[in-house]
């Protein structure tokens, strides 16, 4: 199974077994809210609470780890992905560049043309951009595998995953729910859940935001070898 199914796998059979055991908790803590003023109800569902903590953190635990280890399985394919040394003409056309005070778009357009076989040398030409307040994301226009564009997106996808395994309701209705809390009193909204993926390209959109043709690229270098 290629990386990157592997990861939606594993994510799914988590994203699934979570909703299982959610749904089964509120089921029950809605039968004993029946009896809340009960003496007996407020210690069954004391009971609930605990349990129901107790199966979820093992829960997330477990698949945090075999989450993070498909993970550096991804980051490990990435390290192994060489970049051609750039030729003379492509560094003297960075360092020329480098030393310039005012460089144009135009200029940086040009350049590109020469550099976008090495993307050690598109690399530094999106710093220089960046330095000089332009925007051309000549990173990502590299011919030559980029490995820096790899390994962002899959901190993108641990940043996301670290979130996505503690909650299962969606970041926007958490912190509008928590700015509604500091400023008008202890009134909550109802919290909106996470929309279930069910498919890997799903998956990728929800932890890095990835559209169809970004992941068909992110695909065929993560899962090649």
């Amino acid at each position: 199974m290629s990386r990157s199914n592997c990861f939606f796998e594993t994510a799914k059979e988590f994203q699934d077994k979570r909703s299982a055991l959610v749904a089964d908790y509120e089921s029950k803590k809605e039968t004993l809210d029946k009896y809340r003023d009960s003496v007996t109800s407020q210690e069954e569902l004391e009971a609930l609470n605990k349990e129901h903590g107790k199966a979820l953190k093992e829960l997330q635990d477990t698949y945090r780890k075999r989450l993070n280890n498909q993970l550096n399985a991804m980051s490990g394919r990435i390290d192994r992905i060489q970049c051609k040394a750039p030729t003379t003409e492509q560094l003297n056309t960075i360092e020329l560049l480098k030393a310039r005070n005012h460089v144009t778009k135009a200029e940086l357009e040009q350049a590109s043309e020469s550099l976008k076989d090495s993307a050690l040398c598109m690399s530094a030409l999106q710093e220089i951009a960046l330095d000089h307040n332009i925007i051309g994301g000549y990173a990502s226009r590299s011919t030559e595998i980029n490995p820096n564009v790899y390994r962002s997106i899959i901190s993108n996808v641990g940043y996301s995953l670290d979130d996505w395994i503690k909650f299962d309701t969606d970041m926007v209705s958490r912190k509008v729910n928590d700015f509604q809390c500091e400023h008008y009193g202890s009134q909550q909204m109802p919290l909106r859940k996470r929309k279930t993926f069910n498919t890997v390209r799903e998956c990728f959109a929800e932890f890095a935001g990835l559209d169809d043709a970004e992941f068909d690229d992110f695909s065929e270098v993560i899962d090649s070898e």
